[in-house]
């Protein structure tokens, strides 16, 4: 059965900065290639945009890979790799505050999650319905790793209804394991989005606080945009 196509991948090299926008990506046990490599640490304690105040510029902030090392955006438009004085330099001023940018090895990560997370247009039309502003419901603000354009017929929260099946993309397998709990990150501001603590409660309300899905991979392979998903 088809469920859809793949419209968007994304990947995260620097967990809590923005994000890459790929035309294709390799995905396998353990996530995106290159996804969160890298961490962020602020005034000393693991860089927590949901939490705490002084790092929520960090999703609005890109990072993309080179290779094995993360970049950042720098103001004058330019990017700087991770293990530069200059990208470390170039957040500190942001948030007015201590960083250190590491990778995972020498970092702990910000949390333990499963390989990626999947969000569906059918969820964001459900969203779009539920807020004042339909233009807010963007998938950037939840940092997907793969967005399904869900084919017709296709309603509501699908990807939770999908908990405990399988997606098939090419050679890869999508296992849904579990509705994506929501923090307060989604109603930062991203991208020229507006800040909007009304998402929070729409979905809390609407949805019981979950929005999109956490899947494991199994197999590997590469999926690029445009790719038919199948429901296993």
């Amino acid at each position: 059965m088809i469920f859809g196509r793949v419209r968007e991948i994304w990947r995260y090299p620097v967990s809590s900065m923005g994000g890459e926008k790929l035309e294709s990506a390799i995905f396998a046990p353990g996530g995106v290639e290159g996804d969160r490599l890298w961490g962020v640490e602020v005034d000393g304690a693991i860089a927590a945009p949901e939490k705490r105040k002084v790092c929520r510029p960090l999703p609005d902030m890109p990072a993309r890979l080179l290779g094995n090392i993360p970049e950042v955006l720098l103001p004058s438009g330019g990017w700087a790799r991770a293990d530069a004085p200059e990208a470390s330099a170039a957040i500190a001023e942001r948030l007015a505050a201590r960083v250190r940018l590491a990778p995972h090895e020498s970092l702990a990560p910000r949390y333990e999650r499963l390989d990626v997370h999947v969000l569906t247009t059918a969820a964001l039309a459900s969203l779009a319905g539920w807020i004042s502003d339909p233009a807010q419901a963007d998938p950037r603000r939840y940092r997907p790793n793969l967005v399904i354009e869900t084919a017709g017929g296709v309603e509501g929260l699908p990807e939770q209804d999908l908990v405990g099946r399988r997606l098939e993309i090419g050679e890869v397998r999508v296992e849904i394991v579990e509705p994506c709990a929501r923090c307060a990150l989604p109603a930062l501001g991203v991208d020229g989005l507006a800040f909007l603590p009304e998402l929070i409660h729409a979905v809390s309300k609407r949805a019981g606080g979950n929005f999109g899905a956490l899947a494991r991979i199994e197999g590997s392979g590469r999926i690029a945009t445009g790719d038919e998903v199948r429901l296993g």
